[in-house]
């Protein structure tokens, strides 16, 4: 409307000389600028009027507006989303006197980068073992960067492994654990995690730790899955639960367990509690931490 407004002005004025007639065209070209501006303004309200509701829906429908603006102020703070997070934890007995356990666990997550600017991949850390055990440790590293296509340029992967050996020599021990040396990232030449694109990280950890105990698996950032497997030959010893918050996770058998869990807030902790099966003649199911 507003190309054929344009067009008759034009030939009022160079071909066919009618006033009548770029009146009309003046009026076609005002009434498809104001039709093409509003409809663009009632659009964008439309747009904004459901996902107002939407999020409502989401957050709850009865949840105040202060309530709703305040979690959308929260979730637009965080540089990344973890897509998929995975616990995956082996019970072994130290000795034949079943009081310690060697925990041996494997942790995998897949995060992507939502935010504006590149951040660097999250190191391990591994929290402490009992007292008169060989201590706390990282087995193996893994961090792998994938870039998206961009045109004519394919996926790609940037990939490093690190050995047991090379993260001993790393080691940073504190009274909360085992880590790596703050220049580990550098001195390795560890790339950023650039907007858009996703980092896997894979780590093994050993910790030494009670009969009745636990190991817990916290994530800085929303995720949208979790998954955990418990394996092992003293699960035929033990009771064993998972959470995460209050919540049940439910495990499936025979061993190994495994159990899922959908969406999580960032600070979520995953818990994965043990007890011995039978105290006095009586089974005794792990408590809560």
């Amino acid at each position: 409307m507003i190309l054929v407004g344009i067009f008759l002005v034009v030939a009022e004025h160079h071909w066919w000389h009618l006033p009548l007639l770029g009146a009309v065209g003046e009026a076609t070209f005002i009434a498809g600028l104001l039709g093409f501006t509003v409809d663009r303004l009632l659009k964008a309200r439309l747009v904004r009027e459901v996902a107002d509701q939407a999020l409502r829906n989401i957050w709850g429908v009865g949840a105040p507006q202060e309530y709703v603006k305040k979690l959308n102020e929260s979730l637009s703070r965080y540089s990344a989303i973890t897509l998929s997070l995975e616990l995956l934890v082996d019970l072994e007995w130290r000795d034949n006197r079943k009081d310690v356990l060697r925990v041996t666990y494997e942790t995998r997550s897949v995060k992507q980068n939502i935010s504006a600017d590149p951040w660097k991949p999250s190191l391990p850390w591994v929290p402490p073992s009992i007292s008169g055990t060989p201590g706390s440790a990282v087995n193996s590293l893994e961090i792998t960067i994938r870039r998206p296509p961009q045109g004519q340029r394919a996926l790609v992967e940037i990939r490093r492994q690190w050995t047991a050996a090379q993260l001993h020599e790393a080691r940073r021990l504190s009274g909360y654990g085992v880590g790596l040396a703050e220049d580990f990232a550098s001195t390795n030449d560890i790339q950023d995690v650039k907007p858009g694109e996703v980092c896997e990280a894979r780590c093994v950890a050993t910790r030494y730790r009670h009969a009745d105990d636990m190991m817990p698996l916290w994530t800085n950032a929303p995720a949208l899955s979790w998954h955990v497997v418990i394996s092992g030959q003293a699960l035929m010893d033990l009771n064993t639960r998972a959470y995460i918050g209050t919540e049940d996770i439910e495990l499936a058998g025979p061993p190994p367990l495994h159990g899922d869990h959908g969406f999580t807030h960032a600070g979520a902790t995953m818990r994965v509690v043990w007890a011995p099966r039978e105290v006095h003649g009586m089974r005794r199911l792990p408590r809560r931490r």
